[in-house]
C-alpha cells in the first residue's frame, strides 16, 4: 500500500513499514463499527483505510450535523453512505445521535477518552493528521508514529481490561470453589 512512497528509502523505513504492515493486522488494531448505513465501508473507503480521515469526517458531522439539527442528507453526503438505503441511513443517523456526540463515540468505539490528557492528546494529534495527505517519507512516518501509538494505547486497554476480567473470575471461582 505505501511501498511506493518509500521504494527508493533506506532500509529503516522499510523496516518501519513492516511493523505497521503487521500491528495493522493485530487484534488491538480492532474497533466495532455498525453496519447499518455502512458506516463501515466509510472508513474502508478513505485512501489506505486511515482512522484519522474517518476520524475528521465523523467529528465534522457531530459538529455540524448532529449538534443543533440533524441534516439527513448532508450526513448521507459527508459519509459517503448509499443514498438509496434510507432505512439503514436512519438506522445509522439514529444510532449516531444516540450515541450524543463525538467525544462518546471516540470513548465508546476507540477507548479514546478526551477527559483524560494523554488521550484527549492522541485524539487532537489523530484528528490533525487526518487533514494532511501522505505524500513522503515524512508524512509516513508520521503517520506510522501515530498509529503505532494508537495501538499501544489499544494495547493497554485490552490488557487492563483483560487483567480485570481474570481479577472477577478468580473471585467467582473461589465463591463456586467456598459453595462446593
Amino acid at each position: 500500500m505505501f511501498g511506493k512512497i518509500i521504494e527508493d528509502e533506506k532500509d529503516i523505513y522499510k523496516e518501519i513499514l513492516l511493523l505497521a504492515f503487521t500491528l495493522h493486522h493485530a487484534v488491538f488494531n480492532f474497533s466495532l463499527m455498525p453496519t447499518n448505513g455502512g458506516l463501515n465501508r466509510t472508513k474502508g473507503r478513505n485512501i489506505y483505510d486511515r482512522p484519522d480521515i474517518f476520524l475528521c469526517r465523523l467529528k465534522d458531522v457531530y459538529d455540524k450535523e448532529i449538534k443543533d439539527k440533524v441534516n439527513k442528507s448532508n450526513i448521507i453526503n459527508k459519509l459517503g453512505l448509499n443514498k438509496s438505503a434510507e432505512k439503514s441511513n436512519d438506522a445509522l443517523i439514529d444510532f449516531l445521535c444516540k450515541t450524543g456526540s463525538f467525544k462518546n463515540y471516540c470513548k465508546i468505539f476507540y477507548h479514546i477518552d478526551s477527559d483524560i490528557p494523554d488521550e484527549q492528546k492522541m485524539l487532537e494529534d489523530l484528528l490533525a493528521n487526518g487533514k494532511n495527505e501522505i505524500y513522503d517519507t515524512k508524512s509516513l512516518v508520521g503517520y506510522i508514529e501515530l498509529a503505532v501509538q494508537y495501538w499501544e494505547h489499544q494495547k493497554m486497554f485490552m490488557w487492563r481490561n483483560i487483567q480485570n476480567k481474570c481479577q472477577t473470575c478468580k473471585i467467582y471461582d473461589k465463591r463456586v470453589t467456598n459453595l462446593l
